[in-house]
């Protein structure tokens, strides 16, 4: 069998690690400072991914496994859990191996695909097996500092991002969810079993690869796009430029995380979310957030469509002038 990793295993680093370092470039002095980072897993597996370049970026990726099971896991030498897993650490690396400075941040993340790309053609599985309902996506969200373009965001899919006086969260993804939830709750009053047991029903299933068919069709009716093991993904992205906003935080979330403020309501709004990340830890959001997940066993108090998601974030601090 050929090889299909473009990275040395080596340079990927053990399973438990799930925030990762790139080498720092000596001849770029940026004032941005990642305080806290923090990955939590929801489930089994954990598919979110933080990959970090110290002083110029910071990435964020909320992996998403396809519907019916892992079709590259047996060809992976071992190395991942899940298809998501291998999908955003091969995208993360990827990308630190074709940004710079002067490149958009759209045409980075475009480049990092077609890398990525070549290596998921290359895994030996069967045509039909790359499907939308079989092949890995995620979400994606970084943050970057440099000389050429000042603090920026490139967001795709339903990470969050807050800032000082801003957030960018796509509703896209969480339209849909909230479609399934209300069918759940329909179907736990008729049927009288807790949404918990609900979620795991066939007509509940059928629902959800229902929403799957919509994965990068923006052009159709409630359509969204996302990561995945292609190019030309990256023009559906959306690209902030934070100059000239007086930015001295920046939070990036999977939306595991952003649960907290999004749907158990832990604090009233985005601002106040980031305002508690800053002064009491990310941990201490994380803790809160799984008490409340915790204590809602059956997925009553607070709908869902996962007991636990992954959950996972990014505190960044840029110094002021």
């Amino acid at each position: 069998m050929p090889p299909f990793f473009v990275f040395p295993l080596a340079a990927i680093q053990p399973l438990s690690a799930v925030v990762e370092y790139e080498q720092a470039n000596d001849r770029e002095v940026l004032a941005m400072d990642v305080v806290s980072t923090l990955s939590s897993t929801g489930r089994k597996v954990n598919e979110d991914f933080i990959h970090l370049q110290p002083n110029r970026w910071a990435m964020l990726l909320d992996g998403s496994s396809g519907l019916m099971p892992n079709v590259l896991v047996p060809y992976l030498q071992g190395r991942f859990q899940s298809d998501a897993q291998w999908f955003v650490h091969t995208f993360a690396h990827a990308f630190a191996q074709v940004e710079q400075p002067s490149t958009p941040l759209p045409t980075a993340v475009e480049q990092a695909l077609a890398l990525v790309e070549q290596q998921y053609q290359a895994i030996p599985i069967a045509d039909h097996l790359r499907g939308f309902s079989y092949e890995p996506s995620a979400s994606l969200a970084i943050f970057r500092n440099t000389q050429e373009s000042g603090p920026e965001l490139f967001l795709l899919g339903d990470c969050t991002a807050i800032w000082d006086g801003g957030v960018y969260h796509d509703p896209a993804v969480s339209r849909l969810d909230d479609r399934a939830i209300q069918l759940c709750m329909h179907l736990s009053d008729t049927t009288g079993q807790t949404p918990a047991e609900v979620i795991k029903s066939p007509a509940m299933r059928a629902k959800l690869l229902e929403h799957r068919e919509k994965k990068n069709h923006p052009e159709q009716p409630d359509g969204y796009s996302v990561l995945a093991p292609h190019t030309g993904l990256a023009q559906y992205g959306a690209h902030l430029s934070l100059s000239g906003q007086g930015v001295h935080h920046v939070f990036l979330m999977s939306d595991g995380l952003a649960a907290g403020y999004q749907s158990y309501h832990l604090e009233p709004g985005p601002q106040e979310y980031l305002h508690a990340a800053c002064t009491q830890g990310l941990s201490s959001l994380l803790s809160r957030l799984r008490a409340v997940e915790q204590a809602d066993q059956d997925l009553r108090q607070f709908p869902r469509l996962k007991p636990s998601d992954d959950a996972s974030g990014v505190l960044v601090e840029l110094a002021q002038p």
